[in-house]
């Protein structure tokens, strides 16, 4: 009985730690830079963008991208304004896509855009993907191919990528890091990172990585 009533105690010490530590130690930092990857810069063959989220799926008016896709596409502008790539590729379901395209567009990037509609996952980007540049015309027999997705994203995105056969380097866009350094926000950016070590995990475990 009394080992019974240990447990609530001992979980809410444990709860009490755990909130101390994600609120006011630098703990979402550090598991944050394991997921972290890489930071190219430069010209290179393709750049593939990864879609996150959608608010409002579809393709109409009233499509509207999630803040990690609207984030992912921000960031993709400015370094097209810089960097020069044959073939960018926008990677998402249900209009996202579409949408991010439309998103570049009218962000002044020139540049033809293909649009790949149907993955919903981070597997089904890089296979889907793959089939896509297998038959564009141009690209040298080992492109350069870039992946542009959140910081959080990036390991998972890079691994599955290389695991269909495509060497690949990668633009983390700073979303949980930014996140982490404000204390409102702080928990969001826990939580994320969290739910992409059980990602990552999965994905080891089923040999996807």
């Amino acid at each position: 009985m009394i080992g019974v009533l240990r447990l609530p105690r001992a979980f809410c010490m444990l709860l009490g730690i755990l909130l101390l530590a994600v609120s006011f130690t630098p703990l979402v930092a550090w598991m944050s830079s394991y997921l972290e990857v890489d930071w190219f810069q430069g010209n290179a063959n393709v750049l593939v963008v990864l879609g996150g989220s959608m608010l409002v799926d579809g393709t109409g008016p009233r499509a509207t991208m999630g803040y990690d896709s609207y984030l992912r596409c921000t960031y993709a502008s400015w370094i097209l304004q810089r960097d020069h790539y044959s073939y960018i590729v926008l990677s998402g379901p249900d209009g996202l896509a579409q949408a991010m395209a439309e998103y570049l567009a009218a962000h002044g990037v020139k540049e033809p855009l293909l649009t790949e509609n149907s993955a919903r996952t981070t597997w089904q980007n890089a296979e889907f993907v793959k089939k896509i540049l297998d038959h564009q015309p141009g690209l040298p027999v080992h492109p350069t191919i870039v992946i542009l997705t959140s910081d959080y994203h990036s390991r998972r995105a890079r691994l599955v990528f290389e695991h269909w056969g495509m060497p690949v380097r990668v633009i983390p866009v700073p979303d949980v890091n930014k996140r982490q350094a404000f204390p409102a926000q702080r928990w969001s950016a826990f939580l994320t990172v969290v739910d992409e070590y059980v990602k990552l995990a999965g994905y080891k475990l089923e040999g996807k990585i």
